[in-house]
């Protein structure tokens, strides 16, 4: 069986990570919860701080995905 993973590397503005690290665990955690094929979402920064964050995402296919880009949580 295939898996699809997805990894997104979001480089923000000097200062904007507190304000969007609580929207991307949102959707991480909504798209776990609701999404059937959503195996993995996580949700990583760097240990030594920055505005750097990156995201590994692991779905039953590329469909599973696709589906993924038309949930409301996204």
């Amino acid at each position: 069986r295939m898996t699809f993973a997805l990894t997104v590397t979001f480089r923000l503005q000097p200062g904007a990570l507190a304000a969007f690290l609580p929207l991307v665990r949102g959707n991480a955690a909504a798209s776990v919860r609701e999404e059937p094929g959503c195996q993995r979402f996580d949700v990583c920064t760097p240990e030594a701080g920055g505005d750097e964050v990156f995201l590994y995402e692991l779905y039953d296919d590329a469909a599973a995905f696709d589906a993924h880009l038309l949930t409301p949580h996204f």
